[in-house]
């Protein structure tokens, strides 16, 4: 790996706003409000080359970059600029409209404006003749993670799953996510497809798995298990294709062909096994959430299993800063000490939480096996961090596709420690791992969001966008 970036003018760093979750829900895990920006390419001005739109955090402008004979040039958008109030946290470009031009859509998010606010709403953004339009899709107030486009009723036009991972100050509560189907140009709210309350949605992936020429959808997110929906006439239908206790902290899908048997098998990125978090089938990480305090606010709290019993993850200073009535139970640290989340709360409290579970915080693959799946870990060097993206391609020339996998999180409490130590990793197609800095890539110290592959002067180039860091072009010497 070179880095390009500079001879190729790749000008775009990401400016993380300001907002802090755990000033609003001091209890919550770690934070929601980070996960951007949003990645985006195509042919945007319809000159054959891949361009790139970057999308950003609250009240930073999102950013186009057109692809030329030297490089990348940064074009202004003020209708998009003028919008910077929304964080745009996914983006997916393709010609929605059918009129042979490419076209936007933006899924914002940012985890801090409430219920129906503007800066939630969603938008396609078209180009017609020499303007930008900006179209917000009514209804979709909701902290959206992924956008993904497929022609789901075989139209002939793509529609889309948009993917929502929180509801706003009331971390717990299991956020709707939608189908939406395109209408000539206009975006309509599936009726036939319900995904109300589906989980906590991180990443969604569209592929053919029961190759019947339409696509399906496996979808993941944190304290669930990967969801695998079969699409019939239009219809997602959820499979049983997937085992159970696979509830996990997950972050990504990919699909790849991980042993070489030719079908489809599914990489997922988790939280990995390099935090203080524990969990198991027998014995699940556990998060209770309900009105602990009874003042109509909710809380959340993650639990751990020892000994028979389950501690709250927090420590006394923690909790009884969010349940202050806490304080007036227990009046020294001592007497705090050992109390199990039972001994905590009444079981009244208890009996009214709902409770969420992790069994599995290690990265690996769902490996197919004749269209059903089991759980593959991955090589202990994959589970330092959360893994946060892959891609794949023949980095080495040797006829083979191997995996780039990339990771770290910042947005975690002190207590935990953020995770910046994943260096990259590359999968190679006999299951060996190298790590990347060996290769001309390294990025530990960075929390990597996404990685693609582009063309540029015909040769392969890899992009890596990091959260609240600059983005970075690397050509991929062979």
């Amino acid at each position: 790996f070179v880095d390009r970036t500079d001879s190729l003018n790749f000008d775009y760093t990401h400016e993380e706003d300001r907002y802090i979750d755990f000033n609003r829900q001091k209890l919550m895990p770690f934070q929601a409000g980070d996960r951007g920006p949003a990645l985006a390419t195509g042919d945007w001005n319809g000159d054959g080359q891949t361009d790139i739109f970057l999308g950003g955090s609250k009240f930073k402008k999102s950013q186009l970059l057109i692809q030329n004979d030297t490089g990348f040039e940064v074009v202004e958008t003020p209708s998009i600029n003028k919008d910077s109030i929304t964080e745009i946290v996914s983006a997916t470009m393709h010609d929605f409209n059918n009129d042979q031009s490419s076209d936007l859509f933006v899924a914002t998010g940012g985890a801090d404006f409430f219920g129906q606010s503007q800066p939630l709403l969603d938008a396609l953004i078209t180009r017609e003749n020499d303007s930008v339009i900006i179209r917000k899709i009514p209804g979709l107030y909701d902290n959206a993670s992924v956008v993904r486009a497929s022609d789901i009723d075989n139209d002939n036009d793509l529609d889309l799953f948009i993917g929502n991972h929180i509801v706003t100050n009331d971390y717990g509560n299991l956020p709707n996510s939608y189908i939406l189907i395109n209408e000539a140009g206009n975006f309509k709210i599936s009726t036939e497809n319900d995904f109300q309350g589906i989980g906590m949605i991180t990443d969604a992936v569209f592929v053919d798995i029961d190759t019947d020429n339409d696509e399906d959808i496996l979808i993941v997110g944190e304290w669930m298990a990967p969801k695998l929906y079969i699409n019939s006439n239009g219809v997602f239908e959820l499979s049983e294709a997937i085992p159970d206790n696979l509830n996990g902290l997950w972050q990504s899908v990919y699909p790849f062909d991980m042993d070489a048997d030719g079908d489809l098998d599914f990489l997922l990125g988790n939280w990995g096994l390099n935090s203080k978090l524990v969990a198991s089938d027998s014995n699940p990480l556990r998060m209770y959430y309900s009105d602990f305090d009874n003042n109509g606010q909710t809380e959340t709290i993650v639990a751990y299993f020892k000994n028979g019993q389950y501690f709250p993850s927090n420590n006394f200073d923690e909790l009884s800063s969010q349940l202050v009535h806490l304080k007036k139970k227990y009046n020294t640290y001592s007497e705090f000490a050992g109390q199990d989340v039972s001994q905590i709360f009444d079981k009244e409290t208890l009996d009214k939480s709902k409770i969420l579970e992790v069994h599995k915080l290690e990265s690996g693959f769902l490996k197919n096996e004749n269209g059903r799946f089991i759980f593959e870990p991955f090589d202990q060097y994959l589970q330092m961090s959360p893994l946060l993206d892959f891609v794949s391609f023949d980095f080495n020339n040797d006829g083979l596709e191997e995996v780039l996998a990339g990771g770290n999180y910042f947005g975690v409490t002190p207590y935990h420690g953020r995770f910046d130590s994943f260096p990259g990793a590359l999968i190679n197609s006999n299951g060996d791992v190298t790590l990347t800095p060996s290769l001309g890539l390294d990025l530990s110290n960075k929390s990597v969001r996404h990685l693609k592959i582009i063309t540029f002067a015909d040769k392969p180039h890899l992009i890596v966008v990091n959260n609240n860091d600059k983005a970075r072009v690397f050509e991929i010497k062979k």
